[in-house]
């Protein structure tokens, strides 16, 4: 199950000419405990250049992403949102 998608296309980035190395930043990990793995999957010109399925996995300790300091159990979400809520 995907879980999240990253393109360069969404957030109107052009790459520079011979990259070398591609570096995604996430401020804050969104991740509940758990390994997830990575998939690769890169166009140039519209044309495949590289698509590596499950090129590394990598594990998400369990953390404190609220600041409550409380945590979401395991079986009930591996995504946390960011939110506010309004009551009136």
């Amino acid at each position: 199950m995907r879980l999240a998608w990253f393109s360069t296309e969404l957030v109107n980035i052009k790459a520079a000419k011979n990259v070398q190395e591609i570096t995604f930043k996430v401020p804050n990990c969104p991740l509940n405990n758990g390994t997830y793995f990575i998939t690769f999957y890169v166009e140039v010109l519209r044309d495949l250049s590289d698509w590596i399925q499950n090129a590394f996995s990598f594990s998400v300790e369990q953390g404190l992403f609220f600041e409550t300091n409380k945590s979401v159990p395991n079986n009930q979400s591996d995504i946390f949102l960011n939110f506010n809520a309004e009551f009136k």
